[in-house]
């Protein structure tokens, strides 16, 4: 898992920051997912602006 560990307070905090920018999810049925490669770029991002 690549963000693993986080808690459902801390995904709906990312997903309602529009200033974070963080991936949309895909739902399939009442599952969210999300695509890899857009969860990578999105923490590549933060790392260089940290």
């Amino acid at each position: 898992m690549i963000c693993g560990g986080i808690s459902d307070m801390t995904l709906w905090r990312w997903l309602s920051d529009q200033a974070l920018n963080f991936p949309r999810p895909i739902y399939l049925g009442r599952r969210r997912y999300w695509r890899e490669a857009e969860v990578l770029a999105w923490l590549e991002a933060r790392e260089v602006s940290a």
